[in-house]
């Protein structure tokens, strides 16, 4: 089996605050896509997920374990308008970043399935952090050629907020 290499295949960093960061042009050249999303500020953000422009449809779903030193709970969402990623994704003054692999995006046999990652560490304490982990599926078989953040609680991703784009061979 091949070593899976990443290519950056596109970024952006907001240089004015913004409530969506779109990536759009997905040539179909790789296997899969790996996003990487870093907040800038310290503000409480949400970031949803859609393809190809679709936010009014009933074809997103999500699976989410939430996970601290102390609890662990779970959430399902079937039938969205969008996949929830990330929740309050800063605290404090540490930068939200979570991460989300997209398998198979350019086929057309198939549904897309992503695997999210978030991670948050606010103190020293034992339950000073928590971890996300997810699972969100875009019941298409359409070959993704954009994807979309958007800030869901009506709030802006500030000035400084980086997304990366990369494409994974292999």
């Amino acid at each position: 089996m091949a070593t899976p290499t990443f290519e950056l295949i596109d970024s952006t960093t907001l240089t004015s605050a913004s409530s969506s960061i779109t990536f759009s042009g997905i040539a179909s050249d790789w296997r899969d896509l790996h996003l990487v999303f870093k907040l800038k500020d310290s503000a409480t953000r949400n970031a949803f997920l859609t393809f190809n422009g679709e936010t009014t449809g009933t074809n997103y779903n999500t699976t989410r374990i939430l996970s601290t030193g102390s609890s662990t709970s779970s959430s399902v969402y079937f039938e969205q308008a969008k996949i929830y990623t990330a929740y309050s994704i800063t605290y404090l003054d540490n930068p939200g970043i979570f991460t989300a692999t997209i398998f198979d995006y350019a086929q057309t046999n198939k549904d897309k399935i992503c695997f999210i990652e978030q991670g948050l560490s606010y103190g020293t304490g034992a339950n000073d952090g928590y971890m996300i982990r997810a699972t969100g599926m875009w019941e298409s078989t359409s070959a993704i050629t954009s994807l979309t953040l958007t800030e869901g609680g009506g709030n802006n991703y500030p000035i400084g907020t980086t997304a990366e784009l990369y494409g994974i061979a292999g």
